[in-house]
């Protein structure tokens, strides 16, 4: 079963709104598992309680654009998965506005080769700081 991107709300808490896409058997089933909390597309746009033919899934995390809706059987809720395409976009903007972050995917894997680089003994240059506050051109 598949979600669509529908809208966020944010009435104090950021939440996304996907409408519940698949046939009539999943559809039905999804209605039936959610319960009294089944909410539904109304024609006017608006979520409400008065059962029409498109039910709504609601994610307080950003699960891509057309999520797959799996049924967690410990928990008796669903869950949004995001495809690949969604995952790699948000890693692609992830990256982008916050370059100094690394993720998992674009983490750089240690080698055996980093090992033996850390253990070479290089001798380092000793730097000085000046002791006044002013800055000076000669070198001590």
């Amino acid at each position: 079963m598949r979600a669509k991107w529908l809208k966020m709300k944010s009435t104090g808490v950021a939440r996304y709104v996907y409408t519940v896409q698949g046939t009539a058997k999943e559809i039905a089933e999804y209605v039936d598992n959610q319960g009294e909390f089944c909410r539904f597309l109304q024609e006017d746009g608006t979520i409400g309680e008065d059962e029409t033919s498109t039910p709504v899934f609601y994610s307080t995390k950003l699960v891509g654009k057309n999520p797959t809706l799996r049924y967690d059987v410990d928990n008796e809720r669903y869950r949004g998965e995001m495809t690949f395409e969604d995952a790699c976009i948000m890693d692609a903007v992830n990256n982008a506005f916050n370059p100094n972050v690394s993720t998992s995917s674009s983490a750089r894997n240690v080698t055996s080769d980093d090992a033996d680089d850390a253990e070479i003994d290089t001798p380092v240059a000793k730097v000085t700081k000046a002791v006044s506050g002013k800055r000076s051109l000669k070198t001590p």
